[in-house]
């Protein structure tokens, strides 16, 4: 989803050494030292060869975060609801961890900065993201798993919630409890318990990484 100029074709050496730039720099130092200089010098490519591709670093950093989503957390079906949304929820949660998790993190941040890049941020990756998960959910109320009235859109809306919370808050591990706990979460609310609930039914504490009294 990168903004480009009509011109010569992409150096698929260049391209990927800018964008493996881009990622090395903000795992080391962070969004705001951040700059298209900075990615030139690092790559070995002029500044101007980023312009002819990309508007802005964001922009190389959302084009990586597209183009990688898909391995990430991939649409798979089994026709067994609980088991491919717990298999989603892991993929999802575990793959926003380390450097993925700088990146997301700074493309958020940029999209509350800069409304051109929110809207493209909102309308390609996070749509894409969304419209997956609702994919696996409608499946399983055409099979007739769930209710089409269940609120489809809030589970997936919840689920992304939870996960962008704790990312951007630091209230607790990105980890596989929190997936499982995610994957919890989202049957509750689709009517639907399943055994992630029976073996979880007597215990009362609160979801993996609450802080406790005071806590956001």
């Amino acid at each position: 989803m990168a903004s480009r100029t009509p011109g010569r074709p992409r150096s698929q050496t260049a391209h990927l050494a800018a964008v493996g730039a881009a990622i090395e720099l903000i795992t080391e130092d962070g969004h705001c030292a951040l700059t298209m200089e900075g990615i030139a010098r690092r790559a070995g490519v002029s500044k101007q060869t980023l312009y002819r591709w990309w508007s802005s670093p964001a922009k190389i950093l959302l084009e990586t975060l597209n183009e990688g989503a898909e391995q990430i957390a991939p649409l798979e079906e089994t026709g067994d609801l609980e088991a491919d949304l717990r298999r989603f929820a892991h993929r999802s949660v575990l793959g926003a961890r380390g450097p993925v998790a700088r990146l997301l993190t700074t493309l958020m941040a940029e999209a509350q900065r800069d409304p051109a890049f929110g809207e493209a941020f909102r309308a390609g990756f996070l749509a894409h993201r969304r419209s997956i998960m609702l994919s696996l959910l409608n499946r399983a109320a055409d099979r007739g798993d769930i209710s089409p009235d269940a609120g489809l859109d809030l589970a997936v809306e919840a689920f992304y919630g939870t996960l962008w919370y704790r990312l951007l808050s630091g209230s607790g591990p990105i980890d596989e409890h929190f997936a499982d706990d995610l994957t919890r979460l989202t049957l509750t609310h689709l009517h639907r318990p399943g055994p992630l609930d029976a073996a979880h039914a007597h215990d009362e504490r609160p979801l993996r990484g609450a802080q406790g009294p005071g806590s956001p």
